[in-house]
């Protein structure tokens, strides 16, 4: 029988002084309880907030972050949540407490951030957030289209030491991802929201109804059809989103029928489409080594051609560079030189069996031709030797330092069953909290 760990009553907020030093980098150090949230967080020590925190992220709890290191649209710049962490405590099967920090317990330090629950429970978490008095919004521009996969990769990569758009470039494929063209857009904070009129409750803002249109376009790119948004996204047309709804971005998402019939750019669109922006998505992200972009890109089109019949159409979206980072599990790991690309394929429930197999294919053929992993923050389609044959070097050590602190492999998950040998058939499993993360 399984003993279940919860950490749902772990909700305490320590706001520490800030000293000269923390003045001067602009931070606000906080320790936190496992089961404390995001959103919870954002509301008692504003203008601070994690930088890593990813969208859809109101209500991911640090213990669960911590455990998957997340990573976000600012995380190029930003780094992921390891790189924000000082320090935390770790209860483990062995009934200890031990103190992590750089310079104390450095190798759990090290390996907790994406260690996916394996070697115990954070039950504390001290964290450093950044003040963002000077920063109201972030600003996108749609900045060019491309013809090919391999234009596609030169113009990502031209953005990467782009200072005054910091926030990067990310892509719409449109079509077949092997042959077609994609959409790419840059993004960037912004110090006001001058010039901009809010648009409804995704919220969106544009100068015009151009760039309010090509705001939802960007964000709902699922529920709307290729040549509508090449119509919508033309070069040179900008949009502004709060940094509280670019943050935790799936809050602002016109999910309600209230929502919906406050937004007259929603009901338009629902009006085209028939059907609500909210979509199920299958994501799987990828993490592609440096220049083996066009590889992974032509590798997913002639795939995916052969599961013509799953979608209409499948994204290919948010391009990220991932910054160099200590955790042992981060997906760039053991230094930067990679992307996080995210696969979407719009589904419903008929068709769910043939799109996990879509996926499952891509796995097979991104590994296998451009040496694309699959991350593990998402949903994780694919073969469980292929999935441990990717994530080798980094699984070795894992599991030397579960063997050191819980060597009777008592923790277990799904996902860690998959990863690590399973330990004996009683265990224990731990649960972060009964809210997301």
């Amino acid at each position: 029988r399984a003993l279940r760990l919860s950490t749902e009553r772990l909700r305490s907020l320590v706001v520490h002084p800030r000293s000269a030093r923390d003045r001067a980098r602009g931070v606000q150090r906080v320790t936190a309880g496992a089961a404390t949230t995001f959103g919870e967080l954002w509301r008692a020590v504003p203008p601070f907030v994690p930088f890593c925190a990813p969208s859809e992220s109101r209500c991911i709890t640090l213990g669960g972050a911590l455990a998957s290191n997340v990573y976000s649209r600012a995380s190029a710049r930003g780094g992921l949540l390891a790189e924000h962490v000082t320090g935390f405590s770790l209860a483990t099967p062995a009934g200890r407490v031990l103190r992590c920090a750089p310079d104390e317990n450095a190798p759990l330090f090290a390996a907790v951030p994406g260690g996916l629950g394996a070697l115990g429970v954070a039950d504390e978490i001290t964290l450093e957030l950044r003040d963002t008095s000077t920063i109201r919004a972030v600003g996108s521009e749609v900045l060019a289209r491309t013809r090919s996969a391999d234009e596609l990769a030169s113009s990502l990569a031209e953005g990467l030491d782009d200072t005054e758009w910091h926030l990067g470039r990310y892509a719409l494929v449109h079509g077949d991802a092997s042959r077609a063209g994609a959409t790419v857009l840059r993004s960037r904070y912004l110090g006001a929201l001058a010039g901009f009129e809010d648009c409804g409750p995704m919220p969106g803002h544009g100068r015009s109804v151009a760039e309010s249109a090509a705001h939802v376009v960007a964000h709902l790119w699922p529920a709307v059809c290729d040549t509508a948004a090449r119509a919508a996204l033309r070069p040179g047309l900008r949009f502004v989103d709060r940094l509280e709804d670019f943050t935790f971005f799936q809050d602002a998402y016109v999910t309600s029928r209230r929502a919906l019939a406050r937004s007259r750019a929603a009901r338009a669109l629902v009006g085209v489409t028939g059907r609500s922006p909210s979509l199920p998505l299958a994501q799987q992200a990828f993490v592609v080594p440096d220049g083996a972009l066009p590889r992974f890109l032509y590798a997913v089109g002639s795939t995916l051609r052969r599961f013509a019949g799953v979608a209409k159409r499948v994204v290919l979206q948010d391009v990220l560079r991932l910054p160099a980072s200590a955790a042992l599990m981060a997906p760039a790991w053991p230094s930067a030189g990679a992307w996080i690309y995210t696969l979407s394929i719009p589904i419903n429930i008929a068709q769910r069996a043939r799109v996990e197999a879509a996926l499952r294919a891509v796995a097979r053929v991104a590994w296998h031709s451009a040496r694309a992993r699959v991350h593990l923050l998402k949903a994780v389609f694919c073969d469980d030797e292929l999935l441990r044959e990717m994530w080798r070097p980094q699984l070795e050590q894992l599991a030397a330092l579960r063997r050191e602190h819980d060597p009777a492999a008592l923790i277990d998950s799904a996902l860690l069953g998959r990863l690590l040998p399973r330990g004996p058939q009683r265990h224990t499993s731990t649960v972060m909290s009964r809210r997301r993360g």
